[in-house]
């Protein structure tokens, strides 16, 4: 009797085991089928339909970005999606605006303007179908975090499905193969939504520090991000002090967590500031400064041509 027991366990183990390894070659099949699907709805969608009114503009600002550092043109938008997008072109001899790089303040009809023509010169396929492809990055960056915390927080079977209402929802593919800031502000946000939700559940150095990252990111992505940083701190506030007490909070134990909240709220506040001025200048006269993009270019250049590209103004 006891040979038997032991047997009829060995193989209610064994089957157990058989379950699990199914399930779980099955979770990694539908998860990278829905990826694979996802990238190639956007592939399709960026090399089968025409430019949008704003992708011009974008792109030739992305480009005039990591050519000198010329922030001046298309102010109204940070520049992470735009660096993005027009990092593939960085390498390519192209057919430049009629002005030196950097010389002018452009105006929102010349970028417009100009944006066209560029694109014209150029080849609307070999400018607008790279550029897509690379922002399109950031739409497939937002599949892989939603997956991630869908995980975390409810499971397998729920990642799955996030994943699928994603990977098949009509706006999420238009817009996430174009060169517009919708999706960036989209994939940036809830980066730092989910980056919070962690922080609140592990209050680490490391987490808080990639916490600030993802803010940083968002202000990067969109001056409207900046409205959201105060939201965020007053739900997660709420969240502290309604759903992590014990029974009904005291007054002193609310102000004491108000407080240590303001704190961690103003690091990763300056810490945020000090990624967005990392990226993009704040030169109000001549719209360039320190910016890593001038940099970079000016490193490229002098190791190019051996001298240094507009040092003066970078």
């Amino acid at each position: 009797m006891r040979f038997g027991k032991e047997a009829t366990e060995e193989n209610a183990d064994d089957s157990t085991a058989a379950r699990y390894q199914a399930s779980r070659f099955i979770f990694v099949a539908l998860s990278t089928l829905l990826f694979a699907a996802f990238a190639f709805q956007f592939w399709y969608h960026a090399t089968r339909t025409s430019a949008t009114v704003d992708e011009p503009v974008h792109i030739l600002a992305g480009h005039r970005h990591w050519q000198c550092g010329d922030f001046g043109i298309n102010p109204e938008h940070p520049p992470l999606l735009k660096l993005l997008a027009a990092a593939p072109l960085n390498s390519r001899n192209l057919i430049e605006p009629n002005w030196e790089c950097g010389s002018k303040m452009t105006s929102k009809f010349d970028s417009f303007s100009f944006g066209n023509s560029f694109l014209a010169d150029n080849g609307v396929d070999d400018i607008v179908i790279p550029t897509r492809l690379a922002s399109a990055v950031m739409s497939l960056l937002l599949a892989l975090f939603v997956f991630l915390a869908a995980r975390e927080m409810f499971g397998r079977s729920e990642a799955v499905t996030a994943l699928a209402l994603l990977a098949f929802e009509p706006n999420l593919i238009a817009h996430g193969s174009i060169v517009t800031t919708d999706m960036v502000l989209t994939t940036t946000a809830f980066v730092a939504v989910y980056a919070l939700y962690r922080f609140q559940k592990n209050q680490s150095w490391s987490r808080f520090l990639v916490v600030g990252l993802a803010f940083g990111l968002l202000l990067a992505a969109k001056h409207f991000g900046g409205n959201l940083h105060t939201d965020f701190v007053r739900a997660f506030n709420r969240r502290r002090i309604y759903f992590s007490s014990t029974g009904k909070p005291t007054l002193e134990a609310i102000n004491q967590k108000h407080g240590f909240f303001r704190r961690i709220f103003s690091h990763r506040f300056n810490y945020s500031v000090g990624i967005l001025w990392f990226s993009i200048p704040f030169d109000s006269d001549r719209n360039r400064g320190h910016s890593f993009s001038c940099r970079l270019y000016q490193r490229k250049r002098s190791s190019r041509n051996g001298r240094i590209f507009f040092r003066e103004n970078c």
